[in-house]
């Protein structure tokens, strides 16, 4: 299995051919993403830990059910 540490989220064929300052630019938003990626799943974390279900907002529920299908999602990339 190749590692690289973080999900690719823009995958480009070997027809696609891009600059140098266009993968820059692509590089940027994929690790944009992955933050803030980190972050949902971060705060998904905190708001359970730090609360019992019947005390939590709306919004809370949320950012827990956003935070929890990221972890899933990227979970292989978690201890890369």
């Amino acid at each position: 299995m190749k590692r690289v540490g973080y999900p690719v989220f823009e995958s480009l064929g070997e027809e696609d051919k891009v600059s140098d300052e266009e993968w820059k630019a692509i590089e940027s938003r994929s690790m944009l993403q992955w933050e803030n990626d980190l972050r949902s799943i971060e705060l998904a974390f905190s708001l359970m830990s730090k609360s019992e279900h019947f005390e939590r907002s709306e919004q809370a529920n949320e950012d827990i059910k956003i935070g929890l299908e990221l972890f899933a999602k990227h979970y292989q990339h978690l201890w890369d």
